[in-house]
């Protein structure tokens, strides 16, 4: 009988958010989000060929750093 390995839990703030996500927090279109994800602009998670995903946190990050606004807080 294999065991299996113990990850870490993903609590909420470590989440991972969509393009369309990302893009209702900034205001933008996913495409945009993902024209300045494709341009190194932000962090971006790579989950497979063609899926790409958002760490909540680092964008939160990102966003402290570029002093934006986060739409509808």
């Amino acid at each position: 009988k294999k065991k299996l390995k113990t990850t870490k839990m993903m609590t909420l703030d470590s989440r991972f958010l969509t393009s369309a996500e990302v893009a209702k927090l900034l205001g933008v279109s996913s495409q945009v989000v993902l024209k300045w994800a494709k341009a190194g602009k932000f962090p971006v998670t790579r989950l497979g060929k063609r899926v790409l995903r958002f760490e909540a946190t680092a964008i939160e990050a990102w966003l402290k750093k570029n002093e934006q606004p986060i739409q509808g807080s």
